[in-house]
């Protein structure tokens, strides 16, 4: 996602989990920490294919931000003038606001590589696109909110809440146009090859299905709202060994 949502995202997470005892100070920490798996982009590996491919690594790795996590919260338990806040808070706080972040990238089309090192695939559960300002627009007002008014805590919450329920309804939106899709699919002899369904820009309600069959590959956009049964495909010719980076095959 985009780095104002996923600052929005870390400082409402750490509003949450300790707006009552910091306050702004929580919301400041999170907004700043919730960005900072991204700063790899700043890295060279070598050219630009591979600074792209690369992005999203180790620094979004729940191993290595678990462990980051774990280091600020001893090194906070010890040296913090705050010394009512306990070890187990401060692990929560520091490891949700990094976690969450890697967590929401994964539900994007490009692959994060959540378990790295082990050789395993990126992680891509494709649900929203890298901007959705109906993801990004609760959280943002209730970090406003909170920090108006001083419920801090209180209104992050109630903002992660909504934030939530939107992405449940993005799960939805797409398990339905899998559903609309099966049939569509089966009509263009399209059922065994593999296909990535994804939303179009900054929206839940439109999808495009997009499909390799040999050669050829095939396109078509679906509806929430569509009634009918079949899709209509738009087929092109594959000219080289292009591939998207996510396909799940059905």
């Amino acid at each position: 996602m985009d780095s104002i949502t996923q600052a929005a995202l870390g400082a409402a997470v750490g509003g949450a989990v300790l707006g009552k005892r910091l306050g702004r100070k929580a919301i400041l920490i999170g907004a700043l920490l919730g960005t900072l798996p991204d700063l790899d982009v700043a890295l060279d590996y070598g050219d630009a294919i591979a600074n792209v491919t690369e992005h999203r690594g180790f620094s979004h790795s729940l191993f290595a931000l678990t462990g980051l996590g774990t280091l600020l919260a001893v090194l906070s338990a010890r040296f913090a003038p705050a010394r009512d806040i306990s070890l187990g808070r401060w692990w929560c706080f520091f490891t949700l606001i990094l976690v969450t972040h890697p967590l929401l990238d994964s539900l994007t089309t490009y692959g994060t590589q959540l378990l790295w090192p082990l050789d395993a695939p990126p992680a891509a559960w494709p649900i929203v696109f890298i901007i959705d300002p109906f993801y990004t627009l609760p959280l943002l007002m209730a970090l406003i909110i909170g920090s108006v008014s001083g419920k801090v805590r209180s209104a992050c919450r109630t903002g992660l809440v909504i934030s939530c329920a939107y992405l449940m309804m993005a799960a939805g939106a797409k398990w339905s146009v899998e559903q609309r899709l099966t049939p569509a699919l089966a009509e263009a002899d399209l059922q065994a090859a593999p296909v990535l369904i994804q939303p179009t820009p900054f929206n839940i309600a439109l999808w495009r299905a997009t499909v390799i069959d040999e050669d050829r590959y095939y396109e078509s956009l679906i509806s929430v709202f569509d009634r009918a049964e079949s899709s209509h495909w738009n087929r092109c010719v594959v000219t080289s060994n292009w591939r998207p980076a996510l396909w799940r095959d059905r």
